[in-house]
């Protein structure tokens, strides 16, 4: 795991989410700080492992709520464990992908290349997502997962949105 001030954040496969300095985190952090405050309500599409989702759970604190979505299952994973071992109490965790239906879709992964899922066969241009992201020697293989898929507009009827954060393919 990855030591961030007093966050502690378990890691990806590759350790490729690890920032090589801390000092990367802090304009994330410093941004968060700046926009959102108690009470808020902050909805991070493509969660990942949670690192905004940790800082802006700390951020909005008990009156306020963070609603996550990541649809990778690894990536999953480590963001419950993650909400977990930094006690987000004020977290709701999904694990679907935000699209414009609810509907069922399937979730393409390369390799444990965990931060480049998406809802677009990676096969079909293999140019884009995939020669581009990993070394001639690492694991090509396309993973396939069927997820749930839910629109924004659905999920949130009749509650207050104060910040959307979208990181997804």
């Amino acid at each position: 795991y990855f030591i961030y001030r007093d966050f502690k954040f378990y890691l990806d496969p590759r350790n490729a989410l690890q920032p090589q300095e801390g000092n990367k985190l802090q304009p994330i952090h410093r941004f968060l700080s700046a926009v959102l405050k108690e009470g808020d309500v902050f909805v991070d599409v493509g969660a990942c492992i949670g690192w905004y989702t940790v800082f802006a759970s700390r951020i909005v604190g008990r009156e306020g709520k963070v609603y996550a979505f990541e649809p990778n299952p690894v990536a999953f994973g480590l963001l419950k464990k993650n909400i977990a071992g930094n006690h987000c109490k004020n977290v709701v965790v999904e694990n679907m992908a935000v699209s414009e239906k609810n509907d069922q879709s399937t979730l393409y992964t390369v390799g444990d290349f965990l931060y480049g899922s998406t809802l677009f066969d990676p096969k079909k241009n293999p140019e884009i997502f995939i020669t581009p992201h990993l070394a001639d020697d690492e694991d090509k293989t396309v993973h396939e997962y069927k997820v749930h898929t839910v629109s924004l507009d659905s999920y949130f009827v009749d509650k207050k949105i104060d910040f959307v954060k979208i990181d997804a393919e």
